[in-house]
């Protein structure tokens, strides 16, 4: 069983929810997020790594583990169109464990 490092499984999750966001037809906005998208993954995973060392960082993500899993629960409902091609698993991944 291969254990992928955290930051890595969001890193591939933040980059298959920009592709279902295109897929709906939308841009990604601000720009920098395009800019985000376009980085390697480890890159990614790093920078996330280190947001996660500030206490600050972590406790905002913390209190919205609701809204968390509810807008990955609906984000995986448009994932259910044959038509949008994106990684459901990696998006999946990113749900914070009950």
């Amino acid at each position: 069983m291969v254990v992928e490092h955290p930051g890595a499984v969001h890193a591939l999750g933040l980059r298959a929810c920009f592709g279902l966001i295109r897929s709906q037809g939308y841009e990604l906005y601000p720009r920098g997020k395009v800019r985000l998208e376009r980085l390697p993954v480890p890159v990614v995973a790093a920078m996330l790594w280190g947001l996660s060392r500030v206490m600050a960082f972590r406790v905002l993500l913390a209190t919205g583990e609701a809204e968390c899993c509810a807008l990955i629960e609906e984000m995986l409902v448009v994932t259910g169109d044959p038509a949008v091609q994106v990684n459901c698993d990696a998006i999946r991944a990113m749900k914070p464990s009950a």
